[in-house]
């Protein structure tokens, strides 16, 4: 049987070698100087070794704690090696499953969406102002497989609650399109826009009165041949 003042008196040597307990725990004294536990028993017809763990870190007392519990597991056909690859596994799963979560948030795919657009820099500006404005402040760091349109439908309705009607709107709109690029790319399975058809108000419009002086058509004509925006905006003016 070991003791604590049996432990200290090992010293390495040049190749490994174990100093043994009781039930098939030793302690395994490598050529470094790190003493490790070891739990060797019998699976299947075969020896196996288990680590318990660095010595002192693990006390003797807690190795034997520690050996008991797996001599248990043991006995009742579950075998202490294949049991923890298991949960090894399912762990890395885990932590695989929450950097997918991680990386499929509306925020990223929304900026994805907006660096892949081709557009005018005015038109990008826009879509930007309306996205990091009005979306991202409560949709930012959600999943966007999980986001419900009840749940977009409330973030919306703050916007109307400001009386930018119009601008939640396009706010629905720029949502639709970042959904719709996340289904294409695989990471999301809906859009939930198109549940919110007839659920937002609807813009008032207004009328602006027709120009019929004669002398505020000839200023109008000339503006519009001195117009120099974007060409598609010079035709249809023209």
């Amino acid at each position: 049987m070991l003791t604590d003042l049996k432990i200290k008196s090992l010293r390495p040597r040049a190749t490994i070698y174990r100093a043994a307990d009781a039930l098939g725990l030793c302690i395994e004294v490598p050529p470094s100087g790190a003493l490790r536990w070891r739990f060797r028993y019998r699976w299947g017809g075969r020896f196996r070794m288990l680590g318990l763990g660095i010595y002192p870190a693990v006390s003797l007392a807690e190795a034997r704690k520690r050996l008991h519990e797996l001599r248990d597991k043991v006995s009742r056909g579950i075998d202490p090696s294949s049991e923890r690859k298991a949960i090894k596994l399912a762990a890395g799963n885990a932590v695989a499953m929450a950097e997918v979560v991680t990386k499929d948030t509306f925020g990223n795919i929304a900026r994805e969406w907006m660096a892949a657009q081709e557009v005018a820099e005015v038109t990008a500006m826009k879509t930007r102002w309306i996205v990091e404005a009005f979306l991202l402040p409560d949709l930012e760091d959600r999943p966007i497989a999980d986001i419900t349109p009840r749940e977009l439908l409330t973030v919306l309705r703050k916007v109307e609650a400001t009386g930018k009607i119009e601008t939640a709107k396009r706010a629905k709109i720029k949502a639709g399109q970042v959904f719709r690029y996340a289904i294409i790319e695989g990471r999301a399975e809906i859009d939930p826009t198109t549940a919110l058809r007839g659920a937002m108000k609807a813009p008032k419009v207004k009328h602006h009165a027709a120009v019929t002086d004669p002398a505020r058509i000839g200023e109008l004509l000339r503006a519009i041949d001195g117009f120099t925006g974007q060409p598609a905006t010079i035709y249809a003016l023209k």
